[in-house]
């Protein structure tokens, strides 16, 4: 049987969430699969901030702006005056350079439960939930360990 292929790229978002199971272990459920681990076993928590940079929306708009503003900027060059023609075609076409370089930022928290067996489980959840998602953990975790 094949174990299923953990993300590893920041590119990769793995959405899951955690249940505790009797009071002493950890049962984490993502779309790849679901794996436990007793609190006894667990070695350390922790989250990062991951980030994924992708083409902003103004994609079409800015290929418009390019091509438009090349093409306008030849028909007024040639129709018109060679200078206005070019400086018109020039502010069109950087305006679209511009709305094609844009980029957004798409951020969330990575949570990884090491255990002493050196087994890495991660799953991923929103932007700034992860703190408190490993403090509710690290409760239970207490919790667990001394009832």
């Amino acid at each position: 049987m094949t174990q299923p292929v953990e993300p590893q790229t920041p590119a990769q978002r793995n959405d899951g969430s955690y249940d505790i199971l009797d009071g002493n272990k950890l049962r984490i459920s993502t779309a790849s699969g679901q794996q436990s681990v007793l609190f006894e076993d667990i070695a350390s928590l922790g989250y990062n901030r991951m980030t994924l940079t992708v083409a902003g929306d103004n994609h079409g708009t800015g290929l418009f702006f390019f091509i438009g503003g090349i093409i306008m900027g030849f028909v007024l060059m040639f129709n018109w005056d060679f200078l206005y023609g070019l400086g018109i075609g020039a502010v069109v076409t950087i305006i679209g350079v511009i709305l094609l370089n844009q980029t957004n930022q798409i951020y969330w928290d990575r949570i990884t439960v090491e255990t002493k067996g050196g087994k890495i489980i991660a799953f991923d959840v929103d932007d700034g939930v992860g703190k408190g998602k490993i403090d509710e953990i690290e409760t239970e975790k207490r919790k667990g360990l001394s009832g």
